[in-house]
C-alpha cells in the first residue's frame, strides 16, 4: 500500500498534478505482470472507468484470492468476467483444484490434462497421476484385510502392474478360487449335485476340480438310476431334463429315448391342456381335452365341432383301453397317463398341438 501512495505523487510531478491515466494504468499492469495482485487490484480501481481498469480490478482480486487460497472468491471474480482474457482458463483451474481437495482425483486429473500447461497445471497432473494409483493400492490392500477379494482384484487389475499389484491380484485369485472350491464342497456334502457341477466346472482346473466334477456327474446319474424305474407323470418332465442334460453319459441316452418314448406326447397334454388340444381315441373318435387333475385326462367326445352324442360311440372301447379309462359317461372319459401312453404314429393319438 505505501508503493501506491508513493507513487501517485510522483506521477503527479511528472504531468504537471494532471492525472496521467495511461502512466497508472501501465503500472498497475506491471505489477499484475509481476504477481502483485493486491497492488494491481488497488491502481485499476484508481483509474474507475478508463478503459478496462474496472475489469482488471476485478480480475486482479480474483487472482489474489486464487494466490491466497480462497477458492469460492475467486470463482466468483471470474465469473462475473465471463471471457475476459483467461478467465474461463481459470474458472477450470479452480474447478481441477476443488476437485482435488474433496478427492475426486481422476476427474482433478482430467481437468489439469486438459489445461495442458497453464499455471501449474503440469504439476498437479503429474503428482495426480501418481497418487491416483498409490491410492488405488492402498484401497486394494484395505480390501483384501476385509476378506472382500472379488472387488479388490476387480481394483488391482486397473493399476496394470503398478508396484507389486500383480502379485496381490494372485493372492486375491488364490483366495476367491479357495473360497468357490469350498463352497462347491458344501454343495455337494449337501447332495446339490447339479449346484456343485456348475461351481465345479465354473473353477476349471483349479485344486482338483475336474474330478469332482466327475464325481458330482456320477452321482447326479446314480440319483437318477435310482429314481428311474418309478417313473410316472409326476417326475417324467423332471427325469427327461436331467438325462437330457446328462448328455452321452453311460446309459443317459437310452434312458432319455425311453423316457420320451412314454410321455412325452402326455406331458404335452397336460402343459397345454388350456389350449384345448385333440386326440384320437377309441374307434377314430376325436377327443377334445378338458382339463387335467394330477395325472388324470379329462376328455369330451367330438364328431367334428359338435359333442358326440351316445350313438356316435357305439363301438365299444377296447380291453386294453378300458383298463385305464377312470370313468367314462357320454361323451366324457377320465384317463390315467400314468397307466396309458399316448405315442406318435401309433394310430391311438394325434398330434395333442393340432
Amino acid at each position: 500500500m505505501k508503493r501506491i501512495f508513493l507513487l501517485v505523487p510522483l506521477l503527479l510531478c511528472l504531468c504537471g498534478c494532471v492525472p496521467a491515466n495511461d502512466a497508472y494504468y501501465q503500472q498497475a499492469q506491471l505489477y499484475l505482470g509481476s504477481g502483485d495482485f493486491d497492488t494491481a487490484a488497488h491502481l485499476f480501481t484508481q483509474l474507475g472507468e478508463y478503459e478496462d481498469a474496472a475489469d482488471y480490478a476485478l480480475y486482479c482480486a480474483a487472482l489474489d484470492a486464487l494466490k491466497a487460497g480462497r477458492l469460492p472468491l475467486a470463482r466468483a471474480n471470474m465469473t462475473l468476467l465471463g471471457d475476459f482474457k483467461s478467465s474461463q482458463r481459470y474458472l477450470q483451474y479452480i474447478t481441477a483444484l476443488e476437485a482435488e481437495a474433496a478427492g475426486h482425483l481422476e476427474e482433478a486429473l482430467a481437468l489439469f490434462n486438459d489445461l495442458g500447461s497453464f499455471e501449474d497445471s503440469l504439476l498437479h497432473a503429474e503428482h495426480l497421476a501418481e497418487a491416483i494409483p498409490e491410492r488405488d493400492l492402498s484401497h486394494a490392500r484395505a480390501l483384501m484385510g476385509a476378506s472382500r477379494w472379488e472387488q479388490a482384484l476387480a481394483l488391482l487389475e486397473t493399476l496394470n502392474g503398478y508396484e507389486d499389484s500383480a502379485r496381490l491380484m494372485e493372492q486375491c485369485r488364490e483366495r476367491i478360487n479357495s473360497e468357490a472350491y469350498n463352497q462347491a464342497m458344501s454343495l455337494f456334502d449337501a447332495e446339490k449335485y447339479e449346484e456343485a457341477l456348475d461351481a465345479f466346472l465354473a473353477l476349471g482346473e483349479t485344486l482338483d476340480s475336474p474330478a469332482r466334477a466327475r464325481m458330482c456327474r456320477g452321482a447326479m446319474y446314480q440319483q437318477l438310476e435310482e429314481a428311474y424305474p418309478t417313473a410316472s407323470m409326476a417326475n417324467a418332465g423332471d427325469l427327461i431334463s436331467r438325462y437330457e442334460e446328462m448328455e452321452d453319459y453311460l446309459e443317459s441316452p437310452q434312458r432319455l429315448a425311453d423316457l420320451q418314448r412314454r410321455f412325452a406326447i402326455n406331458l404335452k397334454l397336460v402343459s397345454a391342456a388350456h389350449a384345448r388340444p385333440y386326440v384320437a381315441f377309441g374307434e377314430g373318435i376325436i377327443w377334445r381335452v378338458s382339463g387335467v387333475e394330477g395325472s388324470h385326462l379329462h376328455l369330451e367326445a367330438q364328431t367334428g365341432m359338435a359333442f358326440a352324442t351316445v350313438t356316435d360311440l357305439a363301438a365299444p372301447f377296447t380291453q386294453e383301453q378300458e383298463k385305464v379309462i377312470i370313468a367314462f359317461e357320454y361323451p366324457r372319459l377320465t384317463i390315467d397317463l400314468d397307466q396309458y401312453a399316448f405315442t406318435r404314429g401309433s394310430g391311438t393319438a394325434a398330434d395333442p398341438f393340432r
